[in-house]
């Protein structure tokens, strides 16, 4: 998903409302989002177990808090990004 698509996709919901972090779908768990970075902010930066691969303009969501459970439902109802949107030529 590009910026720009997910953009897009937040537009059509209530600008107050909370955005969450879905995760883990066989025991879904919500959790806030701790922030926003891109891979260009930490390049360099040594750790063994990251994988270099991936733009450095690459955007990361950042998991925050535990929420409380989630529903399975989410998976299936989320609303992705146009595949006209795709990055590849």
């Amino acid at each position: 998903m590009t910026v720009r698509a997910l953009i897009e996709l937040l537009m059509t919901f209530d600008a107050g409302a909370e955005v969450v972090l879905a995760g883990a779908p066989d025991w879904p768990m919500e959790h806030r989002i701790a922030g926003i970075t891109t891979r260009d902010d930490f390049h360099g930066q040594p750790d063994k177990r990251y994988d270099a691969n991936g733009a450095r303009n690459d955007v990361v969501l950042v998991e925050g808090a535990w929420l409380r459970y989630g529903h399975r439902a989410v998976w299936d109802l989320a609303r992705a990004a146009p595949r006209a949107d795709s990055t590849a030529t």
